[in-house]
């Protein structure tokens, strides 16, 4: 069953509204994993699989970026201000540790921060849900053992959980956005720090 994103969570804040809202131009949350995929294939799209995103966040040729790179503008760490509480500034690269939202809003509006090739906000903000399971590293079929022969492969198993990349706005730490973080949360959770983007193949 596909249900509509959550218009609320108790203690939590959603950015959706069934009709035109103040925060049309942030980030979709508090959507579960079918909806998500439901809606990109409305569109004539898809989640991304991990692969996907790792190779667009850290290894993609952009002009004036290294590759490969730690984060999806290079290797410069964000400014951490897990001390300074609350935020007195907001975040420079990303939109994590509870940094200062936009419109009343825990996140910030889509493209706040420079694009990384024509991309943005592949770290924070929300995490976004991929295609894949959220199975371990090492473990057959997907992920291991090495070497791992399949090209940009689809992880779909008996898993019960499905991934998530990119950290949000909650999440604490640099190493909460390196794209190469990765999280699960079973497909049925709706949370304000989950959200998606859709990807169309060429």
């Amino acid at each position: 069953e596909v249900l509509e994103p959550r218009v609320s969570i108790a203690g939590s804040r959603c950015n959706w509204t069934s009709a035109a809202g103040s925060r049309e131009a942030h980030p979709v949350n508090c959507v579960d994993w079918p909806a998500a995929q439901a809606f990109c294939v409305w569109d004539g799209a898809r989640l991304p699989t991990e692969t996907e995103y790792e190779y667009i966040s850290r290894i993609r040729t952009v002009s004036g970026y290294p590759s490969p790179r730690r984060y999806p503008w290079g290797d410069e760490h964000p400014v951490w201000m897990v001390s300074e509480y609350p935020r007195p500034i907001p975040c420079e690269r990303a939109q994590f540790e509870n940094c200062i939202g936009d419109d009343g809003a825990l996140t910030r509006r889509v493209g706040s921060f420079s694009a990384n090739g024509d991309l943005f906000d592949l770290v924070g903000n929300v995490s976004e849900w991929m295609a894949d399971s959220a199975d371990t590293y090492g473990f057959a079929p997907c992920w291991g053992p090495t070497p791992v022969t399949l090209l940009n492969p689809v992880c779909v198993t008996a898993s019960t959980t499905r991934s998530l990349r990119g950290g949000s706005f909650l999440s604490s730490g640099r190493e909460s956005v390196l794209p190469s973080s990765r999280d699960g949360r079973t497909p049925a959770a709706v949370e304000d720090t989950l959200g998606f983007r859709c990807v169309r193949s060429p």
